[in-house]
């Protein structure tokens, strides 16, 4: 059986500049970075596989939400 998690991507500059997020492509604030950290040190003790893979959306706030998670389990 294959585990699929989904995590959406962090606080991004249009959160704090209140503007429609569908619209612009943004990246994370520091907030954000901090956390998708966050989220990425959770998965990273909840996941006990070797052959886990990333895939995301071609949005800047999705790509990096996701690199910092994948850095995590050291992957690209």
């Amino acid at each position: 059986m294959k585990n699929i998690y989904v995590v959406t991507h962090t606080e991004s500059l249009h959160h704090v500049q209140n503007i429609g997020g569908g619209w612009f492509d943004s990246p994370l604030t520091e907030k954000g970075k901090y956390q998708a950290n966050q989220i990425a040190e959770y998965l990273v003790k909840g996941i006990k596989e070797d052959n886990v893979k990333f895939y995301t959306s071609d949005l800047l706030r999705a790509y990096e939400t996701c690199e910092i998670i994948a850095t995590k389990f050291n992957k690209k």
